[in-house]
């Protein structure tokens, strides 16, 4: 199943799934309206990359939590936080770090933490291309549900 708001990355995954002979079930919908799946239906959910703009975080999680199965993974990825504090287009301008609609790992933490999940495991990437990087480039957390 693929949720996203983009039509556009609907139709490209649609398409990649037809390609490659995978059956995928895919809704343009906000990432929160899961309303099609029923609860404790879901084994594990992947956020590759959809989390870092989404305003209501605790609403997406409540609804991730609904759907996935007890003790089920629901796995985050996308760029590290660290990564929002430089911008490539002015360079020697940083922000400081969880500022905007940049979350923190802490603040990420906190989020699945009351939403009743227990995070498990946290790894901080550093690309393949950078081995010496000063700082990670990606965030990938996994978190299992807690409860019903």
């Amino acid at each position: 199943i693929a949720v996203d708001p983009d039509v556009e990355r609907i139709a490209t995954t649609r398409a990649q799934a037809e390609a490659a002979g995978v059956k995928v079930e895919c809704h343009q919908a906000d990432l929160a309206d899961l309303g099609f799946a029923t609860s404790a239906s879901v084994d594990v959910v992947l956020a590759a990359g959809t989390l870092v703009d989404v305003e209501d975080l605790a609403r997406v999680l409540r609804q991730v939590h609904r759907v996935l199965k007890p003790e089920c993974a629901l796995v985050i990825a996308g760029p590290h936080p660290i990564t929002a504090m430089s911008d490539p287009s002015r360079p020697g301008v940083t922000r400081r770090y969880g500022s905007g609609r940049a979350r923190g790992v802490g603040e990420l933490f906190m989020a699945l933490y009351r939403a009743n999940f227990r995070v498990d495991v946290i790894l901080e990437l550093f690309a393949a291309d950078q081995p010496d990087a000063p700082a990670p480039s990606a965030l990938v957390l996994r978190a299992r549900k807690l409860g019903v």
